[in-house]
């Protein structure tokens, strides 16, 4: 994403992209042990909350290129989706 100058964004409820994301180990200790990773939260700009996770067995995404997201109003999961992808996904959220 080249262009990150979006008129509906104000400097009160900045915008979250992929940088912004910090990545903890997962919940569930059985995928954490694996190496599993989790980011979540709300956007400050709507209040959706996101999930996007990877790194181990059972999640669709390694944790480092690809990554399964879920978010407020989706009824499944995405996975295998790259970091432009999971960027691409980030912004229309909070569209």
């Amino acid at each position: 994403m080249e262009n990150k100058d979006f008129d509906w964004v104000d400097s009160t409820n900045p915008i979250i992209y992929f940088e912004n994301l910090e990545f903890k180990p997962h919940p569930n200790p059985w995928v954490a042990k694996q190496g599993g990773v989790q980011a979540k939260g709300n956007f400050p700009i709507n209040g959706k909350w996101y999930s996007i996770v990877g790194g181990s067995e059972g999640l669709y995404g390694d944790g480092k290129n690809t990554f399964e997201v879920w978010g407020d109003g989706m009824d499944d999961v995405m996975g295998w989706m790259t970091i432009d992808d999971v960027e691409e996904w980030l912004i229309n959220m909070q569209s």
